[in-house]
């Protein structure tokens, strides 16, 4: 099976150290809240033309990050979350 954006000029591949999963175009950190991810929106995967690689923050919804006065308690989660996602690669 071919892929129809499979890059063809790919001649070497090689594993690097420390990486386990390879192929994500981008990682996008998402908020632990529910909410509909409609067509378009950042939650919906088939919002992109290439692979994603979702990281949800836990424990920070919309009203911790936007509503409450100290967003402290926000920068140890969005860190980790951020630190998991560059870990993949």
């Amino acid at each position: 099976m071919m892929y129809q954006d499979h890059d063809m000029g790919i001649s070497l591949i090689r594993a690097r150290k420390g990486h386990r999963c390879y192929g994500m175009g981008l990682g996008i950190i998402i908020l632990d809240d529910v909410y509909p991810g409609f067509p378009g929106d950042v939650r919906n995967a088939s919002a992109y033309p290439f692979p994603i690689q979702y990281e949800i923050v836990k424990g920070v919804d919309i009203r911790a990050l936007v509503v409450e006065e100290d967003k402290s308690p926000c920068l140890a989660p969005i860190q980790h979350a951020a630190k998991k996602l560059e870990q993949m690669g």
